[in-house]
């Protein structure tokens, strides 16, 4: 697997390339039953993924602690959790591609290191959190990985 094709088609459907690099609110991420307007839509918390990690998160850093940013749309839980960025870290600093690309490549190779073995397996578990669980992405991932090559 070519790592450098793997991370350009990432950005490149999930950013366009890294034009649309704003940050995503994840629902997920919210308390239950929080309504907020970002980007002039509603979105509802449906606090599928909200901890009392998460809460003590969304305390410190509002909102931006339910975002993905960058190029990458890297989360933000992710990149704390996984990515090695440190917790004291504003989330909103991995909006900066120097600040991201790190912790990519850091969840990549953790990504490969617990045995996704194809590309497909990685954009499985880049997107859904699990190799074998398979991302309404795929597609999109593959092509991008194909036409990247």
């Amino acid at each position: 697997m070519d790592r450098a094709r793997l991370k350009a088609a990432i950005r490149q459907v999930e950013t366009s390339g890294g034009k649309n690099n704003y940050p995503r609110l994840e629902a997920a991420f919210l308390p239950r039953g929080a309504k907020v307007t970002i980007q002039g839509r509603e979105v509802h918390g449906t606090g599928a993924s909200y901890s009392s990690v998460a809460q003590k998160r969304y305390e410190r850093w509002g909102l931006a602690a339910a975002c993905s940013f960058g190029p990458w749309q890297v989360l933000a839980h992710t990149a704390w959790d996984f990515g090695g960025f440190p917790e004291d870290q504003a989330p909103w600093l991995l909006w900066a591609p120097w600040v991201s690309e790190p912790v990519v490549d850091r969840l990549l190779e953790r990504i490969i290191s617990r045995g996704a073995d194809t590309p497909e397996k990685v954009f499985n578990a880049w997107n859904t959190g699990r190799p074998d669980r398979p991302s309404p992405y795929l597609a999109h991932y593959l092509k991008a990985y194909e036409e990247l090559g």
